[in-house]
């Protein structure tokens, strides 16, 4: 039976780096939030839930158009790992998945096919983490089942999906993603990938 699968992409930060919302950024008019949203929607019967939290208002004026969902995380601030427990507790509780599929915005070569590569990974390998890796790192996108939500709903500040990642190489396989190395966070970033 096909597993049910929903996709999280957190988009609460505020690019402080930056000095203005990164998600927007993007050449030929198309946004790093956009790309992600078209990466995620690509997949075939999936839901995607989008977190949002500085700069939501105008963010989520641009992205309407998009058979998402969005949710307003007020207390971004405090952390990735708050985004992440709304965001999953949210689609626990309405979507009952089998498995989560992670995503930040700003990694710019994420596609619908690395994305399926880590779904088809964890239909033949039965583990319950799929993780990116590039250079010597290992981390998202990366995939979850359900074994793990209630870890990934114990994370505090800070902490991300990466924590899980490295506690449990037993039960863990990976997808190779050399370009996952390169995210923007600053406008040298940006300018290196336009």
């Amino acid at each position: 039976m096909p597993q049910k699968t929903a996709v999280l992409i957190l988009a609460a930060g505020a690019s402080t780096r930056l000095g203005r919302p990164k998600q927007l950024l993007g050449p030929s008019g198309e946004s790093l939030l956009e790309k992600s949203l078209k990466a995620a929607l690509g997949l075939k019967n999936v839901t995607c839930l989008v977190m949002l939290g500085a700069h939501h208002e105008v963010i989520g004026q641009r992205l309407s158009e998009y058979s998402a969902h969005f949710l307003v995380n007020t207390d971004w601030e405090s952390g990735m790992s708050s985004s992440l427990k709304k965001g999953l507790k949210l689609l626990i509780d309405t979507e009952d998945p089998d498995q989560v599929v992670l995503m930040v915005c700003d990694q710019p070569y994420v596609d619908t096919t690395l994305l399926q590569k880590l779904i088809d990974k964890q239909q033949s390998s039965k583990k319950d983490i799929i993780a990116c890796t590039y250079e010597d790192n290992l981390g998202v996108p990366s995939l979850f089942t359900r074994t793990y939500f209630h870890k990934l709903l114990h994370l505090e500040g800070q902490d991300g999906a990466k924590k899980i990642i490295y506690q449990e190489e037993n039960d863990r396989e990976t997808v190779d993603f050399p370009e996952g190395i390169f995210d923007i966070d600053t406008w040298k970033d940006y300018a290196k990938w336009i």
